[in-house]
C-alpha cells in the first residue's frame, strides 16, 4: 500500500467529517524536475488539460497520466506531522552531541495538537540543559528522561499511520472552477490551524476561504488559474 500526505488542518477536518475532497497542483516531470504544464506541451482545450506526443497529435492529459495521489479504487495510508516518544543518546560517553534517537514507539498527532501526558504519565523536566537549548523547539517533555519529538509528515512510518484514503473519484480541472459545495467539500468551512486550537471560519462564502486557504499554500496559483487534480476521497481509521 502507498501513502499519500495530508496536512495537518486537512487531516482535522477529514475526520471531523468536514473534508471530502481534497485538490493538488497538477505537475509534469521536466528532467529532473517538476513543473506546471505550459505549451507547447500541454494546453488547454475548452478547459480540458491536453498533452501532445511524439507526433504532435494533442490527448486528453488524463489518458496518458494517472493521478499521482491514487487511481479510483486504490487505498492509501496518510502520512502526517506527529510527535513521537522517545530519548536521545550519545553514541560515546565524550561525545557532546545527541546522535542518536531511541524511539518508545507511541505517537501523538500535530493536528490534535500538543500531546498531554496526566496521572502516572505526568510530564517531568528536561534535565539535560545541552538537549534543551540545542532542541527545546523540537521537543516537549514526556515523563522523565523521554520526550515528545515532532517529525514531519514525510519522516511518518507506516505503524505510526491512524488512517487510510480510498479514491472514490479524480478529475482535472481548473482551480478557479471550484463551486460553493466544492469549497464547503474541502473543509474550509471549518479549518484547523495548526496547534493554536483555533479555527478560521469564512466571512463571506467557502469558495472565499478556500481561496485564502490555497494562496496561503500555493503562492501565485490562484491567480494563474492552475490545473488541479481533484480527488474525491473516504477515509477509514487504522489501528495504530
Amino acid at each position: 500500500m502507498k501513502s499519500i500526505i495530508l496536512a495537518s488542518d486537512e487531516v482535522a477536518a477529514t475526520r471531523g467529517g468536514l473534508k471530502t475532497i481534497m485538490r493538488r497542483p497538477v505537475m509534469v516531470n521536466w528532467g529532473r524536475r517538476r513543473k506546471r504544464p505550459d505549451e507547447p506541451y500541454e494546453y488547454d482545450h475548452d478547459g480540458v488539460l491536453m498533452t501532445t506526443d511524439e507526433y504532435g497529435d494533442g490527448h486528453p492529459f488524463v489518458d496518458h497520466y494517472p493521478c499521482p495521489y491514487g487511481v479510483v479504487g486504490e487505498t492509501r495510508w496518510v502520512r502526517e506531522d506527529f510527535y513521537e516518544s522517545g530519548y536521545h543518546y550519545r553514541s560515546y560517553p565524550e561525545d557532546e552531541e545527541y546522535l542518536g534517537w531511541a524511539g518508545t514507539g507511541v505517537f501523538r498527532y500535530v493536528a490534535d495538537g500538543i500531546p498531554e501526558c496526566r496521572g502516572p504519565h505526568e510530564w517531568g523536566p528536561c534535565r539535560d540543559n545541552a538537549l534543551r537549548a540545542s532542541q527545546g523547539k523540537n521537543f516537549f517533555p514526556d515523563r522523565g528522561r523521554y520526550y515528545w519529538r515532532r517529525r514531519v509528515s514525510i519522516q511518518m512510518p507506516r505503524r505510526a499511520s491512524r488512517m487510510s484514503l480510498t479514491i472514490v473519484e479524480t478529475r482535472i480541472e481548473r482551480v478557479q472552477r471550484i463551486t460553493e459545495a466544492g469549497a464547503e467539500a474541502e473543509g474550509v468551512n471549518c479549518c484547523y490551524l495548526g496547534r493554536s486550537n483555533h479555527y478560521l471560519q469564512s466571512p463571506t462564502s467557502f469558495v472565499y476561504g478556500f481561496r485564502n486557504w490555497w494562496d496561503a499554500r500555493y503562492p501565485g496559483s490562484w491567480d494563474r488559474n492552475d490545473f488541479v487534480w481533484v480527488i474525491t476521497y473516504k477515509w477509514q481509521e487504522l489501528k495504530v
